[in-house]
């Protein structure tokens, strides 16, 4: 074989590999193009079910069920709104919000013993994950688990008297014991005057 007749096979040889290499990196990016608009597609389409089925809402307010009866709020014998306490009796307390608007939030450990307030979610999706958020209005250096189907999902001490600070986890639909209840228990309960729960959202 000559010089010339291997210089040819030499250079073709270099040609396939590049065109490999190149036949490769389109390959790569269409793969990656694919996963992303896969992944955005899902999203979409979860959020949207979640739409539909009315299991994504965000609340003005927990909802004052009547007009204040006093200086301080109200008390209401629930269920109302799907909020719930174990004594039955629901309390309510004003105060200011952050943009200077007056608020109702619910007090957790409150009237007649109570010691948590419970909201019923139960039209959740099951299986699809929910971004939870409220605001807690912190009170008496009394902090507050959180509980999403029997389970602790979050815990928050409490800051200084009246500090309004929003918290935020993600739970599953259907997850622990199936109920889809969402439960704020108060660090202390008993006291009468505990941290308290307003502006619950959940997408």
């Amino acid at each position: 074989m000559s010089m010339r007749t291997n210089f040819i096979a030499s250079q073709s040889g270099a040609i396939t590999v590049e065109k490999m290499v190149v036949i490769g990196g389109v390959i790569g990016l269409a793969i990656a193009t694919f996963t992303a608009i896969r992944n955005t597609t899902s999203s979409n389409t979860i959020y949207a079910m979640k739409e539909l089925s009315g299991s994504t809402y965000e609340t003005i307010s927990v909802g004052l069920p009547a007009a204040s009866n006093t200086s301080f709020g109200g008390y209401y014998w629930g269920p109302i709104d799907g909020w719930s306490t174990n004594t039955g009796a629901l309390e309510y307390h004003r105060y200011t919000r952050p943009d200077g608007s007056e608020g109702f939030a619910l007090e957790v450990d409150g009237w007649q013993g109570a010691q948590r307030v419970t909201k019923d979610l139960s039209n959740l999706l099951d299986e699809t994950p929910y971004v939870v958020s409220y605001d807690m209005v912190s009170g008496a250096n009394d902090g507050m688990d959180v509980y999403f189907g029997g389970v602790k999902v979050a815990s928050y001490a409490a800051g200084a008297d009246g500090t309004v600070s929003t918290k935020e986890f993600t739970v599953v639909g259907g997850m622990g014991n199936g109920t889809n209840e969402l439960t704020f228990v108060s660090h202390k309960p008993g006291d009468g005057s505990s941290s308290r729960v307003d502006n619950l959202r959940v997408k």
